[in-house]
Parts: structure tokens; sequence; C-alpha cells
């Protein structure tokens, strides 16, 4: 919404604004607005920076959820990168939200044969455990 500590920085009508794609992008394909990228398939209030060499900045208003990565790959043109690396942040978003959920003592049951290893990069696996359906 723009605030900071009570303080308006930047203008809320501007940031409903910059976040949406503006840009004319082929259908299917991520969306583009005021130097903010919007993934395929997001939600409202997803929205990303993308940088040269796979840096990102991933935000995720709803689930109050900012992720940022600082990255040399010079693969990150390559096809399907991109893709790969807005599935590790929503994996990563999933994950978080599964924690929080633990620590607030309502976490689902999880498959652990379905859980995705880089979720261990979030959550322990004796948390994982505790929750396990098996």
């Amino acid at each position: 919404d723009g605030m900071w500590k009570g303080q308006q920085i930047v203008p809320a009508d501007w940031i409903a604004a910059s976040t949406q794609p503006t840009a004319p992008t082929r259908p299917g394909k991520v969306g583009y607005g005021y130097q903010w990228w919007i993934p395929v398939g997001a939600s409202e209030g997803q929205f990303m920076g993308r940088g040269i060499y796979g840096q990102y900045l991933y935000i995720d208003r709803q689930a109050g959820v900012v992720i940022v990565t600082t990255a040399a790959d010079r693969k990150f043109r390559e096809a399907g990168v991109n893709d790969a690396n807005i599935d590790m942040f929503r994996q990563c978003l999933c994950a978080a939200r599964f924690l929080q959920a633990h620590d607030e003592g309502c976490a689902p049951k999880v498959s652990l044969a379905a859980t995705h290893q880089r979720a261990l990069d979030v959550v322990p696996l004796d948390v994982l455990e505790q929750h396990s359906d098996q």
C-alpha cells in the first residue's frame, strides 16, 4: 500500500496501477507494467522485479511475503529458467505458509513422498514428520 511505519511513502493508487499488467504481451505469457513483471497464473498482489543474471524480487502481498535472490547465473536467459525460478518462489511461499500454520497449531497433514526437497530449505524435517499423513 506504499506505507512505511504509518507514513505514506508511495501513493497507494500508483502501487495498484504499477503492479498490473499494462504492456501488451502475448496471451499466456508473463505480464508487464511499470518495471514489474506479473507471472503467469499470478493471484492478486503477486508480482516481481527481475534483474540480470537471475536476480529477483518476488512479492506476494496477500501472503505478506517478499523473496529476494541475488545471483550470477549466466544461463538466466535460457528457456525455462524464469519459469523454474517462479516455481521455486511459489514452493518457498507454500512452505513458509505451512510453517506459519504449524506455529499457529493448525498445519494440515502432508504427504512426505509428495513434498519437494526444497521445502526442507524452509521447514525442518521433524516438523514435516509431525504432520505426516502416513
